[in-house]
């Protein structure tokens, strides 16, 4: 983030600062054009039983490459598209290490409260992660040894009945250690940590 050369990749395609499509967007347009896709993709997930399980913006700055990211950067974001989506098909990947390199300061409430107040209701996966400090430094590190008392989400998870999947995300390698992924035979995505069904 600090750096002059920043760069990013996606989809094959290498974008450099300070913009990634060519003109700054705003937040209006931001909001229409999610509005605009997720009316028109919620109701075919209904119809198919597919949920839809939105991840925060990683990293969940204000803006990036002249992007607003208004909509999955923060509590009030993720409350306003879910009520835009109005449908019981979309719902919230819970990134808890995205949601800790924010901080307060720009997710504006914590994961557990964020856990307490959606509840397994609209929580369908945690990714579960620890970060040394919130934005602007910050490394990704071991449950125990990050900033955040990780106990206190996994008690709200608890608090809520959440039934979903909780992924152990991120966790660093250590010298001589298995760097294969590894899955649960119940839910066969790759480093699940935690699978309650």
């Amino acid at each position: 983030m600090a750096s002059p050369d920043k760069r990013g990749g996606y989809d094959g395609k290498t974008w450099t600062e300070p913009l990634s499509h060519g003109r700054e967007f705003t937040k209006e347009e931001i909001w229409e054009n999610f509005t605009c896709f997720i009316k028109q993709v919620a109701p075919v997930a209904e119809e198919n039983n597919v949920r839809i399980g939105i991840r925060p913006g990683d990293p969940p700055v204000t803006v990036l490459a002249g992007v607003p990211r208004c909509i999955f950067g923060n509590f009030a974001g993720y409350k306003r598209a879910l009520e835009i989506a109005s449908s019981p098909n979309v719902g919230i990947c819970l990134c808890c290490g995205t949601w800790l390199e924010g901080g307060k300061a720009l997710t504006e409430k914590g994961p557990e409260e964020t856990v307490l107040y959606f509840g397994a209701r609209k929580i369908w996966k945690i990714h579960f992660r620890n970060v040394s400090a919130p934005l602007p430094h910050f490394v990704e590190t071991f449950m125990d040894d990050g900033y955040y008392d990780m106990y206190k989400i996994m008690k709200a998870l608890h608090d809520v009945n959440f039934d979903g999947i909780a992924i152990l995300d991120h966790s660093p390698a250590m010298a001589g250690g298995n760097s294969e992924t590894r899955s649960h035979p119940l839910c066969p995505e790759p480093s699940v940590a935690l699978c309650w069904t």
